[in-house]
């Protein structure tokens, strides 16, 4: 946790961190996203899709209703999963996931909060590569980021 302000964003929107170092790196996201905003709107929309859609088969078949967050994680935890392979790929990083070497495990959190909280630091761990390892550094310029760098990190 060497930069305070990278922390701060990672924490605070880890999907915001994914989408700005897919955008960084040329990577696509969900529908063809390339753009950061229509990365993180991919995502948004189709959770907005698939939690709807799982209340009514809830409904219908008389399953418990806790399906729709679980789809909407798994939703997420695809998206991130597709940003940290097209990472790992691009640098020649290994995969040294939290179980068995698949990047999916890395995000398992999503489907069950607060049992394994991996995806801040995922998404801290690939901006810190960026900002300071990697072969052609990279800052970060999303707005989010700007704010919350400013407070947890303020100049002297």
């Amino acid at each position: 946790w060497k930069d305070c302000g990278l922390c701060c964003y990672a924490v605070s929107c880890p999907l915001c961190v994914h989408a700005e170092v897919a955008v960084q790196n040329d990577i696509k996201g969900f529908c063809g996203a390339e753009s950061m905003m229509m990365h993180i709107l991919s995502v948004l929309g189709i959770e907005t899709i698939v939690f709807p859609l799982s209340c009514v088969v809830c409904c219908a078949t008389g399953v418990c209703c806790c399906l729709g967050p679980i789809l909407g994680g798994v939703v997420r935890g695809a998206y991130h999963t597709q940003v940290r392979d097209g990472f790992k790929h691009k640098y020649g990083l290994p995969d040294d996931e939290f179980c068995f070497s698949y990047t999916m495990t890395t995000y398992v959190c999503w489907t069950c909060p607060g049992i394994l909280d991996c995806t801040s630091c995922a998404a801290y761990q690939m901006a810190y590569f960026m900002k300071y390892n990697a072969p052609v550094k990279k800052e970060f310029k999303s707005p989010c980021y700007t704010l919350l760098c400013s407070v947890c990190s303020p100049k002297a």
